[in-house]
């Protein structure tokens, strides 16, 4: 993570965008079991980078189940996931989004 971890601390901000699918889990190590993007996000936050994230109003949008997380295990981290971040939501912005059709 060495060369993330250059790129975040020369960032002006973190952005985060979460959908409907976790992502990759990494297998070994202290962070084992956790996705890569969240190993990101909460570096990010150690070094008090400003994140901007952005979160999928799951009540306003429909989703297929083709775009869902399949996994049972993913999606429970997933949401877990979402429920930390909006734990912070004092401290970060965070922008709530839907997908429009047409305008």
């Amino acid at each position: 993570m060495g060369k993330i971890k250059e790129s975040i601390d020369n960032s002006d901000y973190y952005v985060l965008i979460m959908g409907f699918c976790y992502g990759s889990i990494i297998n070994g190590g202290e962070d084992a079991g956790i996705s890569y993007t969240q190993k990101e996000y909460r570096y990010a936050v150690s070094q008090e980078i400003p994140v901007l994230a952005f979160l999928v109003d799951e009540k306003k949008v429909a989703v297929t189940k083709d775009k869902m997380e399949k996994d049972i295990n993913k999606r429970e981290r997933l949401q877990e996931f979402k429920n930390e971040v909006a734990a912070k939501r004092m401290e970060l912005l965070i922008l709530r989004f839907l997908f429009l059709k047409e305008i």
